[in-house]
């Protein structure tokens, strides 16, 4: 079932750590969209990781997980979108807590 799926990935994101970032504001009502490298870094600032290489890597793990992917071969600026568009948009609506 897609929802076991979901809260599967859902549980995933908060064993990793990477919850608070997977909501980023970058995150919010994106799903489908595209940002650049620097709006992501800068969401992920605001949303607690204020370091440049505590931000690369939780870009990294994100991207391991499926989260959110950058196509390969990018000239910069490079953009990020969600990995699995449905399964952002189940994060987003499902905040803090699993339903």
């Amino acid at each position: 079932m897609v929802a076991d799926y979901y809260q599967s990935r859902y549980r995933e994101l908060r064993a990793e750590g990477l919850f608070n970032a997977a909501v980023a504001s970058f995150f919010q009502a994106r799903a489908d969209a595209t940002a650049a490298e620097q709006e992501v870094e800068a969401a992920l600032a605001v949303a607690g990781v204020e370091d440049a290489a505590d931000r690369f890597a939780t870009l990294a793990n994100l991207n391991r997980l499926g989260y959110v992917w950058c196509p390969p071969g990018q000239v910069p600026p490079v953009t990020w979108s969600a990995g699995i568009p449905s399964l952002m948009t189940y994060i987003l609506e499902h905040g803090p807590t699993p339903h």
